[in-house]
């Protein structure tokens, strides 16, 4: 069984273009994490969990923009009253979510990176 793992990653190493997006799926994580500790140390906690919140709405729009994904009427106005939604909350803070927007779009990139 090990054998066969190892065969089907000697595979995957000597496509070329596999290897590069799996290392810049691997290096926009690693961003996230490092973005991820650097707001729990800095006590940026709410900004942390608005950015997963807002993660599922960053995925749909790089679904939508990268891949070509088309969204039903009732899809967009889900979207546009997610947007509203968000708006709502981010002026709520007082400042721009930097923290809430990095994080968001580092991990939603790195499911794009990595399927397409």
């Amino acid at each position: 069984m090990f054998v066969r793992r190892m065969d089907m990653v000697r595979g995957v190493l000597r496509d070329r273009r596999i290897v590069i997006r799996l290392t810049m799926s691997a290096t926009i994580l690693a961003a996230n994490w490092l973005i991820f500790i650097y707001a729990i140390d800095a006590s940026r906690v709410l900004e942390v969990s608005f950015g997963y919140f807002i993660n599922p709405l960053v995925s749909v729009v790089l679904g939508t923009v990268l891949l070509g994904e088309t969204l039903s009427r009732g899809q967009r106005l889900a979207v546009g009253i997610a947007l509203v939604a968000i708006a709502i909350l981010a002026w709520g803070f007082g400042n721009f979510p930097w923290v809430s927007l990095a994080l968001a779009f580092t991990f939603g990139t790195t499911v794009s990176c990595a399927r397409r």
